[in-house]
Parts: C-alpha cells; structure tokens; sequence
C-alpha cells in the first residue's frame, strides 16, 4: 500500500493513503483518551460518593451528639431541680425546728418570770386598755394571781376606772395570764395565747423572707 498523499489542484480533490501503522496508532490513542476520560469520571464519581457519604457521616454524628448533649442537659437540670427541692426542703424544717424551739424557750421563759415575779397587774393593765367604755367586766384569773390582785391596791384602782368589776377564780388560766368577759367583747390575755401570737409572729417574718 502506497504511503504518498496526491494533491490534485485542478481537481479541488484531496486524496488521503495511510497505512496499517497510521491507523494502528489512531486507535492507541483513541483507546488511551477514552481511559483517560473514563478514570477522570470514575474519580469524579468516586470524590462525589465520597464527599455525599462524609456529608451524611457528619450530619448523622452531628445529630447522635445533639440528642446526646440533649439528654446531658435534662439530665443536669433533673439533677439540680432535685437539689432545688432538697435545700427547700431542707429550709423548711430548719425553719419548723427554729420555730419550735423558740415557742419552747419563750414559754420557759416566761414561767420562770413569773415564778420569779407576779406579772398579773401589768398583764391585767394592758387588757383593760382595750375594752375601755365597757360597763360590765368580768375577769378570769388563776387562784393565786386571784389572791395577790386582792390583797394589792391595784383592784380599787380597778373599781374606781370600772362601774362593775367582777373576778373570777379559774384554774385552767395559767398563772400570768386572764381573760377578759365584756358586753364589747372579750380580751384572751392567757399566757399560751400570748405565746401563740408571737410564734405567729416569728412563722409569718420567716415566710416573708
């Protein structure tokens, strides 16, 4: 086979010879281009799954370590919630026990003032002061502040302030305290309502801070 290309100018006709060799190497690198394209989409298509599996890697860790710090976070708040109601819980029986302990003291006292003093006439001043204008008294005393009120000047300081004082004799009414009957209403000067009203007091000023 002739390896001479004629060029027939008149003609305008272009005639092209080539030989088995020629052709042998056209397809070579046909082959090598097609290889070349084939492993550049290979690696595209490799770079893609690779890079939409590491996408979907991330996305899945990143939500696995959200529920986790989620339930971390609820974990801790359940855990300080209940130290919350511990230290509650906690002031609420300091506070029941200072409370008690104060309504104790105060009644020992306030027994051992009286055992010490009688303290029945200012008890029965202060009293008297809030039933003023009250025509009929009647006043409830333990036996022995009965005794001593008798036996003082205070009971015709009584009588002179009041048109009609009577006394009673009543052994359920500690010794320091009375009570008070008028046609106004009536005055409880015991010595156990007294202490009750301060341990109120005391509960209603811890409550408010």
């Amino acid at each position: 086979m002739s390896d001479v290309i004629k060029l027939n100018i008149k003609s305008k006709s272009l005639k092209a010879v080539l030989n088995e060799d020629n052709i042998s190497s056209i397809d070579i690198d046909d082959q090598e281009s097609n290889d070349k394209r084939f492993r550049v989409e290979l690696e595209r298509q490799f770079n893609l799954g690779y890079n939409k599996g590491y996408d979907d890697a991330k996305a899945e860790l990143e939500s696995e370590y959200n529920q986790q710090m989620m339930e971390k976070a609820e974990e801790f708040y359940s855990i300080i919630k209940s130290f919350e109601e511990r230290i509650i819980s906690y002031e609420t029986a300091f506070e029941k026990v200072v409370i008690e302990t104060s309504k104790q003291i105060s009644k020992k006292i306030i027994t051992r003032e009286i055992e010490n003093q009688s303290i029945i006439e200012t008890v029965l001043k202060n009293s008297l002061q809030k039933v003023i204008g009250a025509n009929q008294i009647l006043i409830k005393l333990n036996p022995n502040d009965y005794q001593s009120i008798v036996k003082s000047d205070f009971l015709p300081e009584l009588e002179n302030q009041f048109n009609k004082v009577k006394f009673e004799e009543d052994e359920k009414i500690e010794k320091g305290g009375c009570l008070i009957n008028t046609e106004l209403g009536n005055v409880d000067s015991k010595i156990s309502t007294m202490v009750n009203e301060l341990i109120k007091k005391l509960e209603n000023a811890v409550e408010e801070q």
